[in-house]
């Protein structure tokens, strides 16, 4: 869990905050004196004294300062084999899918490497795989 300051001082920055945050998946609490509230809440929020800063708990399944990346290839009876790109438990498959950071590392990490293509390789040379997995690993907000 990270913790961090914010302050939704208007009805305009709570309607923004609530629309960026209900692009993931994870759970966020705000928290006020004793009270603690789902952040996606909009009627939650508007129940805090919005005159003071907000304690936001982000609950990501992704580490803070770094994440680990699986990347999958599966075997397929019919068609192309299927590229999977995982952190923990959820696949990016799409270069848009909201994640922790400000972009997509998980899907610049397969790109910046190849990762495709060197799995498919890997499994067209060997015809016993049903699949083939590599873990990756990115440290910060950087691919390294």
């Amino acid at each position: 869990m990270k913790t961090v300051q914010i302050s939704l001082n208007s009805i305009d920055k709570v309607k923004s905050f609530v629309n960026e945050i209900a692009k993931f998946d994870y759970d966020f609490d705000l928290v006020s004196g004793r009270y603690v509230i789902d952040a996606k809440s909009i009627m939650g929020i508007f129940s805090l004294d919005l005159s003071k800063s907000i304690e936001l708990n982000i609950h990501a399944t992704e580490k803070i300062d770094g994440t680990s990346t699986t990347f999958t290839m599966k075997r397929k009876k019919i068609g192309k084999p299927e590229f999977l790109v995982c952190s923990r438990n959820v696949v990016f498959d799409v270069p848009n899918k909201a994640c922790f950071y400000e972009t997509n590392v998980y899907l610049e990490m397969a790109e910046k490497y190849n990762v495709k293509s060197v799995l498919a390789d890997i499994l067209r040379n060997d015809t016993s795989l049903d699949f083939v997995t590599l873990q990756g690993e990115t440290y910060g907000k950087d691919i390294q």
